[in-house]
């Protein structure tokens, strides 16, 4: 039996199976989710290898606190044996000990340099200090005491006087050797203490003028015994030699140069000298 090739190719036409193209949109969400999927992984890892480098540095710093326990803090090679002081005041070593809480034994790297230092500068006597360790068993501290300046009263009746510096921190009781430093009064500070500082601006200028005296030439003529401060435009001095002068508010250095020649000039022949004002100075 004869086919005809028309009719077979006709037939496989319907037997064979169709192929349906799939949907565009289907195709964008499937790659937009393998898209996700691949970002996931890749901040999964990132996580991963910021945990795992966390943890290496954690395990690397806190074996090099134990080595440095070991190589340092515990050995005996660095035991304090030495303290030298040194200082720009009276205070003893002994003191300077004391305040700042050291002593042989310690060992180097267990003392906390930077907490001796705040307590030295803490106390009312030392304006700065400085601390430094001397491999292998010397601790070194050098302090700048605060210098008394002036005087004022202590706020009783008892007639004892507080010594003040520069920059107007109380430093204690003034005793003898400070019988000649000169004092301010009149200041409005009251409940003063070791440690506190004047805040009284008349005061403030008071110190000015005696610090620009103090160990200087000026201070070779301007022999200041006290300084009042109670009226609010001028400073009042009374001098050694039983001069009295009056100085403006934050006086200029001019002025008591002023003050030198005149005293010079007058040889003793004048008691009061008025300076408050520009010009015609009135003396008598």
């Amino acid at each position: 039996m004869i086919f005809s090739p028309k009719k077979k190719e006709e037939g496989n036409r319907y037997t064979r199976k169709k192929t349906i193209p799939r949907s565009p949109v289907y195709t964008m969400h499937a790659k937009a989710a393998n898209q996700r999927s691949e970002s996931m992984h890749k901040v999964g890892a990132i996580l991963l290898l910021l945990v795992a480098v966390s943890g290496v540095a954690w395990v690397l710093l806190a074996g090099a606190g134990k080595v440095r326990q070991w190589l340092f803090v515990q050995n005996d090679m660095f035991i304090i044996e030495n303290i030298e002081i040194s200082s720009t005041g009276t205070l003893s070593a002994g003191h300077i000990r004391e305040f700042g809480g050291i002593g042989e034994g310690q060992n180097l790297f267990s003392l906390d340099i930077a907490a001796v230092r705040k307590k030295l500068e803490d106390g009312p006597l030392i304006k700065s200090a400085e601390v430094q360790r001397q491999l292998p068993s010397t601790l070194a501290v050098s302090v700048r005491e605060r210098m008394p300046l002036a005087r004022i009263a202590n706020g009783s009746d008892d007639g004892f006087f507080f010594s003040v510096d520069i920059d107007g921190h109380v430093l204690g009781l003034a005793g003898r050797r400070l019988a000649a430093v000169p004092i301010i009064k009149g200041l409005r500070d009251r409940g003063l203490t070791p440690g506190s500082e004047l805040t009284d601006i008349g005061a403030k200028d008071a110190l000015q003028v005696i610090g620009m005296c103090d160990g200087t030439p000026l201070g070779q003529v301007i022999r200041i015994t006290t300084v009042d401060v109670s009226q609010p435009d001028y400073l009042d001095l009374s001098l050694e030699n039983g001069v009295k002068v009056l100085l403006p508010r934050n006086t200029p250095r001019s002025k008591l140069e002023d003050l030198v020649m005149y005293l010079r000039e007058s040889a003793g022949r004048i008691n009061f000298i008025d300076l408050t004002l520009d010009r015609n100075v009135p003396a008598t």
